[in-house]
């Protein structure tokens, strides 16, 4: 354990360092400060349930899968102002998740907010419905799938459960 904090501590430190660009007694006294501070606060643990089930594939396919939805937002938000279109049918989309996990909640609720065209106005109950502002709503049962898609893609890379979609 104690192995283990001093790692980290050290490598935080390096990070510090580099981050400052300047390699002296000052920044290095300050980055080691820093890093102990960091241990003493926040503790890093193993016994984390979520470090501990991560899946680096199902992480890896979130993690692509949510990049390809970026670009196509980016490419859909940008063409939408070069078009300069009078009429843009914004909405608020309520999407009721599946997940009671807290995390995977705010995950989600992120990545929607990163998402160009969308963002993340509220998040009411567990399991949370959030209510997300779409700039330019084409399909609501669209953007409820996407966000499912997503929530599924997420589960699976933190090693949550997720129950099915209710067929009512």
């Amino acid at each position: 354990m104690i192995r283990a904090v001093g790692l980290r501590v050290a490598w935080l430190t390096a990070v510090w360092v580099a981050l400052w660009g300047d390699v002296s007694w000052g920044s290095f006294l300050g980055g080691a400060l820093v890093a102990l501070s960091l241990q003493l606060v926040v503790r890093f643990t193993v016994e984390d349930p979520l470090i501990r089930r991560v899946r680096p594939l199902a992480l890896l396919r979130f993690v692509a899968t949510f990049s390809a939805e970026l670009v196509v937002a980016s490419v859909e938000v940008a063409r939408l102002v070069l078009t300069r279109r009078r009429r843009v049918a914004e909405a608020i989309v309520a999407v009721p998740l599946r997940t009671r996990s807290e995390r995977l909640t705010v995950l989600l609720a992120n990545c929607v907010t990163l998402t160009p065209g969308t963002i993340t106005i509220d998040c009411i109950g567990m399991p949370a419905v959030l209510y997300i502002h779409v700039l330019n709503l084409e399909d609501v049962e669209e953007v409820r799938r996407s966000v499912h898609r997503l929530e599924a893609l997420a589960a699976r890379a933190v090693g949550e459960p997720v129950p099915e979609v209710n067929a009512s």
